[in-house]
Parts: structure tokens; sequence; C-alpha cells
């Protein structure tokens, strides 16, 4: 396992979510050391703020995947660009590029709309190990194990 990726709410992660984003990544690269890269949308909320960390605390290689559309976009240190796509076809990519998906939504409940669940859909649809975080802190791994077994 070398990249992570995520796809999150551009509302940002609330105080459980980051907190739990970071214990669990932790885990994961203590499990996986690696893990080089850290691949995002580039968009503000949970992109921005998830790469910031992983590189802050995690010293990870930040891949981002813009958007075509640029109303949305954040800042933050990215060393690899991949071309602008539109946010259903990059999402894709962000999925196919990684190895494992970190999920942090808005809303407990799982939605039919939105980019968030679409990825995460995605995500499931190619088995790939998928990592939920809800609004509560709440974890729900898909095709994935947190132990030193995994």
């Amino acid at each position: 396992m070398q990249n992570i990726g995520i796809t999150g709410t551009r509302n940002g992660m609330n105080q459980n979510q980051k907190e739990v984003f970071i214990d669990v990544l932790e885990h994961v690269i203590f499990l996986y050391p690696e893990i080089e890269q850290f691949h995002h949308g580039q968009c503000i909320g949970v992109d921005v703020e998830a790469a910031v960390i992983c590189e802050d605390y995690f010293d990870l290689r930040i891949v981002s995947h813009p958007p075509i559309k640029n109303n949305l976009i954040g800042i933050c240190t990215n060393h690899i660009v991949k071309p602008a796509a539109g946010y259903f076809e990059r999402n894709r990519d962000i999925v196919l590029d990684s190895d494992l998906m970190f999920v942090i939504p808005f809303t407990e409940e799982k939605q039919d709309k939105g980019g968030t669940w679409y990825t995460f859909n995605y995500s499931l649809k190619l088995n790939k190990p998928t990592i939920l975080i809800l609004p509560s802190g709440k974890i729900e791994l898909f095709n994935f194990e947190l132990n030193a077994s995994a």
C-alpha cells in the first residue's frame, strides 16, 4: 500500500472527524510505512484540511486532482498536480490512484447525491479499502481492518 486518497465535505471536518482522521491515519501509516502519497481533490474543506495534516504530521507527498471549475479551489502545498478534470472524473481518478480511501462526509446518513457519496460508492464498487469517518466520530470500515494483522 503506497497511496491514500480522500473525499469529503467542502464544509470541512468537525473536531470529532479531525481527531479520528489523525488517529486512524497514524495507525494506518504504522501498519503500512511504505505509504508515500496522499491524493485529494484540491477543494476547500476536507481536501485541503487533510492535505495540510498529511504534509505537516506525516510528511506525505501531496497529489492534487483539481476540478475544472475553480470556484471551490482550496490552497495548500501540492507536490504533484494532475490535469484538471470534471468533478466526477477527478473523483474516480482519486479512487483509482489510491490503495486506501478515506471518506469524511457532512452527514451521518448516506446520501444518493453529492460528490462525497458518489466517490464513496465508486470506491466500494471497486472493492477499495475504504474508511468512512462520520460526523459523530464513528468509523465504518469497508474491505479493510485496522489491526496489526491487516
